[in-house]
């Protein structure tokens, strides 16, 4: 969600920004700031102004009977008189006084129908929804690694504060202690963020960031990763400052670890 009240959706790896508008004929929605309506369905219980404009006068009295298609009101837009044709066929109740105001979507009569059956409902969809996969981080990290098992978790936990139920596990806080403050996990963050500069970083610069990624691998095997963390930060932090925005994804790896393992746990 953006702090705007928009949303950011991702699709086919694409980002899109998504507003809503909602209206009193149905919903518009602003896709990359192209506009796509979603009319209600119809209500034939109602007629409604089609635009704005100004009522004139009822052509059918109050308690009176409209038929389908012929003209029940006559309204001003733009200084012309036109004839608001009837939707429905039955007795109509006035809603709106002659003389007032109108916008897109203003009732203007309430029709007790006289044919019911002749109202066409819609039907509860009964299909099934295309399934489409969650998102994967990269290709070169396993479903159950230590960053999908945080990234997933943290996930859940901010769904359960918001309210919402986390359908991946009844407990996402035991999983995510698990990965907290591991080399396993500054380990995935560091491959994952790497992979973001790669694409765009120099030959000197590859060479720097394999070889703090193999500092970081030879501490799996010696069970001493703190320091190791610490001193990678360290180095990654020059490459950013060195190379600029480029190397802006690796931010993220320097925020988590800054200080080591233990502070990653304690944030």
């Amino acid at each position: 969600a953006l702090r705007d009240g928009g949303l950011k959706v991702l699709l086919g790896g694409r980002a899109h920004s998504v507003y809503t508008e909602p209206s009193k004929v149905g919903l518009k929605v602003h896709v990359d700031g192209h506009p796509c309506f979603f009319p209600d369905d119809f209500d034939p219980t109602k007629m409604s102004a089609p635009g704005t404009g100004k009522l004139i006068r009822y052509l059918v009295p109050d308690g009176g009977r409209a038929v389908e298609g012929v003209a029940y009101c006559e309204v001003e837009v733009m200084k012309t008189v036109m004839p608001l044709l009837a939707t429905s066929t039955g007795l109509v109740t006035h809603l709106t006084q002659p003389g007032a105001a109108l916008e897109t979507g203003d009732a203007l009569c309430a029709v007790e129908v006289e044919d019911p059956s002749s109202v066409k409902v819609s039907q509860p969809f009964s299909g099934e929804f295309t399934k489409i996969e969650s998102r994967k981080l990269t290709g070169a990290l396993k479903h159950d690694s230590a960053l999908v098992k945080f990234t997933v978790n943290t996930a859940g936990i901010h769904q359960l504060l918001a309210g919402y139920d986390f359908n991946k596990t009844a407990d996402p806080v035991t999983p995510l202690l698990e990965v907290l403050g591991t080399m396993e996990l500054a380990l995935d963050e560091f491959s994952e963020t790497k992979q973001a500069v790669s694409s765009r970083a120099s030959k000197a610069a590859l060479t720097e960031l394999a070889s703090i990624e193999e500092f970081m691998q030879s501490a799996m095997v010696t069970d001493d990763g703190t320091d190791v963390v610490s001193v990678a930060v360290k180095r990654v932090r020059d490459l950013i400052d060195e190379h600029g925005p480029d190397f802006a994804p690796l931010r993220s790896f320097v925020d988590q670890f800054e200080g080591g393992l233990h502070m990653n746990r304690v944030r």
